[in-house]
This record gives C-alpha cells, structure tokens and sequence, in this order.
C-alpha cells in the first residue's frame, strides 16, 4: 500500500495538534490552548524531543531529534497531554516522591501511556495510515525530514 509523501515538518505537527485539540479539549487547569513551536533544538530544548512549558503555555517540538513520524506524532500527543494536566500543583506535591525528569513520575507515565495508546488513531484520522511497518524500507523512504 502506498502511502504517499509525509513531510516531518512544522505543517504535519500542526496537523497533530489540531487532532489533539479535537480528541482532548482545552485544559482545565491551563487556560487558552498552548502556542506550538517546532524547531531546532536550541537552549530551551537542548537533549529533550519535546517540552511543555506551562508557564508560558508553550509545547516545544525539538525538529532535530524528530527522525520518525512516529516520533513527531507521539511526542506531540504526550506534550499536549502535560497541558491537559495540572502541571503546577500536582508536579509539585509528585516531584517531592518521584524524580520528576523520571518515566517513573505519575505525570510523565501518564503522557507516555496515552501518546502511545492513540498513536495509531492520530495516524490514521490525519494522514490515512493505517499502521508503519517499520521494515518496510519503501514506505519508510515516503516519510522524510523536511525541518524547512
């Protein structure tokens, strides 16, 4: 089956985050949707994929450490999800009992688990992919980076 071309690009994480506004709303605890930034990695980012900021309401991308649209999907939804959560208080009362830069942390498990759980639904609603067969070296050659 082929696919088509998708670009790893600031078009296709907007693509995510706007399915992410549809399947999860608007934060109860953080107002206004957040801004999303895509781009290259830099002091904000620097060794992370991804990054919310709840302070500024900002979900950073970090496009040099996207090489998959796996990657650029879940790391989207597991951000999108720290906007969902209240980050200020219960990071907080959590971080006093779990390393907070830990998988091991409620808030982070949590992201992980539903980014990964609706992966494949993101897929498929906004780009027609049914599923990635990652040893499928045509199709993966249809999935580039394009960090313009």
């Amino acid at each position: 089956m082929e696919y088509g071309e998708v670009k790893l690009n600031r078009n296709s994480a907007m693509k995510v985050y706007e399915w992410c506004k549809k399947r999860y709303g608007r934060s109860k605890y953080n107002g206004r949707y957040p801004d999303l930034r895509y781009r290259k990695e830099d002091y904000v980012t620097e060794g992370l994929i991804g990054l919310y900021d709840e302070f500024d309401n900002i979900i950073f991308i970090n496009s040099d450490a996207i090489n998959t649209l796996e990657d650029l999907i879940v790391t989207v939804i597991h951000e999108y999800v720290h906007y969902t959560q209240n980050i200020r208080v219960d990071w907080k009362v959590l971080s006093k009992y779990f390393d907070p830069t830990s998988m091991d942390h409620p808030l982070e498990r949590q992201a992980e688990e539903i980014s990964i759980r609706d992966f494949p639904t993101c897929l498929q609603e906004v780009f027609g992919i049914s599923h990635i067969d990652k040893a499928n070296t045509e199709q993966a050659s249809n999935i580039f980076i394009d960090n313009g």
